[in-house]
């Protein structure tokens, strides 16, 4: 069974797990993910110790090719953002080695 992890979810085990208001929870929440994304804006890396490493990338210029037409695209350049699971993650998640 796949589940999907929302932030009401998210912000729900904060509450239940520290007692905290759920206004609280979701300002915390939130203060955290914009962290992250300003970090990772300005072309720095985040790591957070035992979870994972999100690292931005650019990503070059390349041709590809249209599957329809079969014509050449140009597709631009773009930032990418590497996400790298911890050793510490990947033993809880049981797939090591993968």
């Amino acid at each position: 069974i796949k589940k999907t992890i929302t932030r009401n979810a998210i912000i729900s085990a904060m509450h239940n797990n520290t007692g905290l208001s759920q206004t609280d929870c979701s300002i915390l929440l939130e203060q955290v993910l914009n962290e992250i994304a300003n970090t990772l804006a300005t072309g720095d890396k985040v790591n957070i110790s035992g979870f994972a490493s999100f690292i931005p990338h650019q990503k070059n210029a390349r041709t590809g090719r249209n599957p329809k037409t079969l014509e050449d695209v140009t597709i631009p350049p773009r930032r990418v953002i590497l996400f790298r699971p911890s050793l510490g993650f990947k033993t809880k998640i049981n797939v090591v080695g993968n």
